[in-house]
């Protein structure tokens, strides 16, 4: 099924897609981006470390850049969605993710049900829904070739953090952060493995995995004494990392353009 030749939706189903992802983009700047403020998180926390204290990279990461993959896979929805398939899996996949780690770490905050009704049911509306439980086999090998390399040291340290979230429940009920991480970490490996099956989109996911793992890299090399930082050398690899794996992806891009 080529770009030109998906099937139109009927009026009514395209009236109740765009109000459902306009609701939950709504919803999200208003609960993330005020209400709790996890959205400029990503970017106020370079310009003022003390806001966050000891939860710098926590807030950072776990919270804003993870929050800022899920907005942006609603809000690109409302230009052209039928060629953006891959930004829907991808907030679709944040949610998931978001909800299965926090059960594991014991962290788990009923609100997020909400979240995943908006993004399941705008994936039952679009207009190309019937390809979005369709992945095939990966179409890009450099890209998961990059997945890959990353996965061993984010699985250790998603696995280290979810203990560390253990014990501050039991120590601290009302902390969470070391339960955000370890779903910052699971996020970056399945969003950059969405993009390596090359879904109609996949370049969303790319830049997607690629900036949650350089403002990891970077939080981790300026915040070395944070407590969730993989220090300098791992640091400055997180950042090369999410670099390449943009680039990559950038180059595929534009190789299928000139063919």
């Amino acid at each position: 099924m080529t770009e030109a030749t998906f099937p139109i939706a009927s009026r009514k189903r395209q009236v109740g897609f765009y109000i459902t992802v306009g609701l939950l983009s709504l919803l999200l700047i208003a609960f993330t981006g005020f209400m709790i403020p996890i959205l400029p998180s990503v970017i106020i926390g370079w310009f003022n470390p003390d806001l966050f204290g000891i939860h710098q990279l926590h807030e950072m990461n776990g919270g804003g850049a993870i929050t800022w993959l899920l907005l942006a896979g609603m809000l690109l929805q409302l230009h052209h969605p039928e060629r953006k398939v891959a930004a829907l899996q991808m907030a679709n996949l944040v949610v998931i993710s978001t909800i299965v780690v926090s059960l594991v770490a014991g962290t788990f905050f009923f609100p997020i049900i909400i979240f995943l009704v908006f993004t399941v049911t705008a994936a039952y509306l679009h207009p190309r829904r019937q390809e979005m439980l369709r992945f095939g086999r990966p179409g890009l090998p450099e890209l998961l070739a990059l997945v890959a390399l990353a996965a061993v040291p984010l699985i250790i340290y998603a696995v280290n953090h979810i203990n560390l979230q253990w014990i501050a429940v039991d120590e601290h009920a009302e902390l969470t952060h070391y339960g955000m991480m370890a779903n910052m970490a699971v996020t970056l490996l399945l969003v950059g493995l969405l993009a390596s099956f090359k879904t109609v989109g996949w370049p969303i996911p790319a830049w997607g995995a690629g900036f949650v793992a350089i403002v990891f890299g970077l939080t981790s090399v300026v915040f070395p004494e944070q407590s969730s930082s993989v220090g300098l050398l791992w640091g400055i690899l997180a950042i090369v990392w999410g670099l390449i794996f943009i680039g990559v992806a950038e180059w595929k891009r534009l190789k299928e353009r000139e063919a």
